[in-house]
């Protein structure tokens, strides 16, 4: 049933986040090898002994707050809505992107999150890896923005999760490619990776592919990292 009023919204997304939270701890319960869990981890930032400068890992701290809402709008107004939220066991924890996605009437919409920086500079590295898994709908889309472009005007790579257990997925820079919206664009000036502004992650309905998703999922994440 799509609900309009602001307030049946919110309720439906939060009835949603229970029901995912609840698979979840179900789940968390299956016995795992206990895991030091530490606290405090630099982001955007790598340190001496590390190759890899980690943009958000959820199985050391809590950073959920920093991702945003980004989702699809008419006139100001989205029936979509994601939100990112942090699950904790006492063995694992993770990010969990929860979204509930109501295409418009043309078949387009997107709904995600997205995490904003100063300036981000992934000069020194070649690819992103995600460690993730999705419950739901399971094709997502990776996008980066810099200062050199429109906001609707991003770099983009489609990738998909098989269901069922965490796996590690690559997406290396030479493969994105421009977009407005959904649908792919030519541009003379490449991106920017000197100065990264914003990087999102959403869910998309496929008004410009033969992909077709609605309605609600989720995507765990342990960590989204450059290497």
């Amino acid at each position: 049933v799509m609900l309009n009023t602001a307030g049946n919204m919110k309720l439906e997304v939060h009835m949603i986040c229970l029901y995912f939270l609840a698979c979840l701890s179900v789940r968390s319960c299956v016995p795992e090898a206990p895991v030091q869990l530490r606290k405090t981890r630099l982001f955007g930032v790598a340190s001496e002994n590390e190759t890899a400068l980690y943009i958000s890992d959820f199985r050391l701290f809590d950073d959920s707050t920093s991702w945003k809402d980004y989702s699809t709008s008419v006139d100001g107004i989205s029936e979509s809505v994601s939100t990112m939220a942090f699950h904790q066991t006492d063995r694992h924890q993770t990010g969990v992107l929860f979204s509930l996605l109501y295409p418009q009437e043309s078949g387009n919409g997107f709904t995600g999150v997205q995490k904003s920086f100063e300036s981000l500079n992934l000069l020194k590295y070649s690819k992103f890896v995600l460690s993730v898994r999705a419950q739901g709908h399971h094709k997502f889309r990776f996008s980066l923005n810099d200062d050199l472009r429109d906001s609707s005007l991003v770099y983009s790579q489609f990738f998909e999760v098989p269901p069922g257990k965490f796996e590690e997925i690559s997406l290396p820079f030479d493969e994105f490619l421009l977009y407005h919206w959904n649908r792919p664009v030519e541009s003379n000036e490449p991106l920017d990776l000197g100065a990264i502004k914003s990087i999102g992650i959403n869910v998309y309905s496929g008004c410009y592919t033969n992909v077709k998703q609605k309605g609600p999922g989720s995507l765990e994440i342990e960590f989204i990292r450059a290497e």
